[in-house]
């Protein structure tokens, strides 16, 4: 599996099997006509496509062809006027002096894209836009001027704010936080929504930071060197290359037409009667700051252990409350055990450890999932209230088969 997207009520599934690819689409979220659009690339192209969409609600909204420099914008019936009922814009950057690498989003309309100058080596600089519809205006008004020979096209795509100082190795987002790794692996997050202050990472000031413009350094982990970052609704993990686990941000919970934070007070009910979920948190989140001690107030470390050996985080996804943990531990002599814990929402079973009718509703701690015991992961995807891992068939050897 090459490329793997869940959002809202839809799932994009890449194959690879017996050298024959395909890309598969299944559910309801984008019309026939963007349905053979996606079967389509299977045809016209050898590259892999780099998809995106909103995870809160829209679903799949389009996807990138960096090699072949090219996009397409899946519209909704929401953003469709009388003056263009396409369904789909494409464009085509070939003749422009940047690329387009990558799009996310967060809570917002907001679209968070990485560019790239042409003549440039670097990965792309991450900026911000108000939404997909500027984005789309934005290149019509582009492509217009070139079909007109317009010389004064400038060479700045769009009029953006830049988000990042630096070129990411690798950038992700969730509902309220933009997060970055630089060159030298350190993390650097940005708040898109400054009431959720813990989602950074880091301490804020509603005031300087709304001053600042770029992701700014998570000052916990300047001294490590992170090799993994995954974001999800409103928490963001970081693995650094010892395997250690950090986290920071909050869990949540979605009823339709509200959005609720979890409070650091299990078992106390909303006050409004229209609302009867209970607040819950992780657990390592909810513990307090103690100056005399190396815990950070916003970060928390978590140390796994398998049979009481200290384990490595070696795979990490967060889903809209629910996280998954893929973990390798060393016994001695060659033998290796490896397992997946989860831990927060499980009401829909997103933690593979049952659904509410036999077992719990929310895991405080992180908690194993005995399914995968001895087998090794190759990827795992947790979007919205779903998880998917991807095993590895081992031979006797303990080699992956290929």
């Amino acid at each position: 599996m090459k490329n793997r997207m869940r959002q809202g009520h839809m799932l994009i599934v890449y194959i690879v099997k017996f050298e024959d690819n395909r890309i598969e689409y299944y559910g309801d979220g984008i019309n026939q006509a963007q349905i053979e659009a996606i079967h389509r690339l299977h045809h016209h192209s050898k590259e892999t496509p780099v998809f995106f969409g909103r995870h809160d609600t829209l679903g799949l909204l389009g996807y990138i062809l960096p090699l072949q420099r090219s996009l397409a914008i899946f519209r909704t019936t929401d953003n469709v006027t009388e003056s263009c009922d396409d369904m789909m814009f494409a464009y085509s950057f070939q003749d422009d002096p940047f690329d387009i690498l990558g799009m996310q989003f967060t809570a917002n309309e907001a679209v968070f894209i990485e560019i790239r100058a042409r003549n440039d080596t670097s990965d792309g600089l991450i900026v911000e836009l108000l939404s997909i519809q500027h984005l789309e205006a934005a290149l019509t008004e582009r492509s217009h001027s070139r079909a007109l020979g317009d010389p004064m096209l400038p060479a700045q795509p769009f009029h953006y704010t830049r988000r990042c100082s630096f070129a990411p190795k690798y950038w992700c987002t969730n509902a309220s936080t933009f997060a970055a790794l630089n060159a030298n692996s350190k993390v650097y997050t940005y708040a898109t929504d400054r009431r959720i202050p813990r989602s950074v990472g880091r301490e804020t000031n509603v005031q300087s930071d709304a001053k600042v413009e770029c992701a700014q350094l998570v000052p916990y982990l300047e001294e490590s060197r992170v090799v993994r970052l995954a974001s999800g609704g409103w928490l963001t993990v970081a693995v650094t290359e010892d395997g250690e686990l950090n986290i920071w941000g909050q869990t949540s919970v979605h009823l339709p037409g509200q959005v609720i934070f979890f409070s650091f007070h299990p078992g106390r009910k909303q006050g409004s009667s229209k609302i009867l979920t209970y607040y819950r948190e992780i657990a390592l989140l909810r513990e307090e700051h103690n100056d005399n001690d190396d815990a950070d107030e916003y970060v928390k470390t978590h140390q796994f252990r398998l049979d009481g050996h200290t384990a490595s985080v070696t795979h990490v996804a967060i889903g809209f409350a629910h996280v998954l943990v893929a973990v390798e531990a060393d016994r001695g002599e060659g033998e290796i055990q490896r397992s997946v814990y989860g831990v927060g929402n499980n009401e829909k079973g997103a933690l593979g450890l049952g659904t509410l009718l036999d077992a719990k509703s929310f895991m405080e701690d992180f908690t194993e999932i005995k399914a995968f015991r001895g087998m090794k992961v190759n990827q795992i995807v947790c979007e919205g209230w779903s998880s998917f891992v991807v095993i590895d068939i081992l031979d006797d050897s303990g080699n992956s088969k290929r």
